[in-house]
């Protein structure tokens, strides 16, 4: 984003640093400057000391550009989904709306805190991130399949299961990429429908996850081809739809088409993670 809404001759600064402070001053605001107009994750008990290194240790990312600023107004909604300061069709810089809620929940997943900061249109944006670090000494390794509040056992496993994903945003396939990585899956992702019909003439995945707003190929149009291709093949890959349009007519319409699944985006890493679980399980049923 800020190499996106900075202007040629514009400057972009990025900071890492590791830090040290007690738990109480790292639950609150008072680290940051005065002026940090929002913290999309506000402190909360959900940051547990007993599993942190001694000082309470963080590291610190900064990102800190020139560019068109935010407005005071827009502030406390630019974490939300589908938010854009300019939302009209004639907008210079095109999007859903989804990077920066991808960011929260990143950095959710992370037991961490964001800020943003801008004094205005104009007046540049700086963003901060404080990851708390683990004190590897005292703590297990995070198993694969924990994605939330819940225990690990709570979920299903995506062990020896391959995944093919496809998705025109950069961002929507990495936070789907990791989310299921993380559930022990074997994941593929792909920009576009000619890449797919090509993977397969290679590969048999065990099952797709197609976005449906495609340039060029659409996810329908890409789920007819492959239903043709699996004539010839006589194979069967269940698609599961991935996608921004989520209201219910969009849902009936995809179901009609022929997805196993309709999955609403920003993506919720438990339901998706159990609706890939629940979808291979009855392909094997089938078969």
């Amino acid at each position: 984003n800020a190499i996106k809404f900075t202007s040629e001759g514009g400057q972009i600064e990025v900071q890492l640093e590791r830090s040290k402070q007690d738990e109480e001053s790292f639950l609150s605001t008072s680290s940051l400057n005065d002026a940090i107009a929002y913290s999309a994750n506000p402190p909360s008990p959900s940051f547990e000391p007993s599993l942190m290194a001694h000082p309470f240790e963080y590291v610190q990312v900064t990102v800190k550009d020139t560019g068109i600023g935010i407005d005071s107004d827009f502030l406390p909604y630019i974490f939300e989904y589908f938010r854009q300061a300019d939302s009209s069709s004639t907008r210079a810089h095109n999007g859903l709306g989804l990077g920066l809620a991808i960011v929260r929940q990143l950095v959710d997943l992370h037991n961490g805190k964001i800020y943003v900061f801008s004094e205005g249109v104009g007046k540049g944006t700086t963003f901060t991130i404080h990851l708390p670090l683990q004190n590897t000494a005292e703590t297990s390794p995070v198993q694969p399949a924990n994605l939330g509040d819940r225990d690990s056992k709570d979920y299903p496993s995506l062990e020896n299961i391959s995944v093919l994903i496809v998705d025109d945003n950069s961002d929507n396939r990495e936070y789907v990429t990791m989310v299921l990585e993380r559930a022990g899956a074997k994941v593929t992702a792909l920009t576009n429908g000619y890449e797919v019909m090509e993977f397969l003439e290679q590969t048999q995945p065990d099952i797709l996850l197609s976005d449906i707003a495609m340039p060029e190929v659409d996810g329908y149009h890409l789920l007819y081809q492959i239903r043709e291709f699996e004539k010839i093949s006589q194979t069967r890959l269940p698609v599961i739809a991935l996608t921004a349009y989520a209201k219910q007519e969009d849902r009936i319409q995809a179901l009609t088409a022929g997805f196993e699944q309709f999955i609403p985006k920003p993506v919720d890493p438990n339901e998706l993670v159990e609706i890939v679980a629940a979808t291979v399980q009855r392909k094997s049923v089938d078969v």
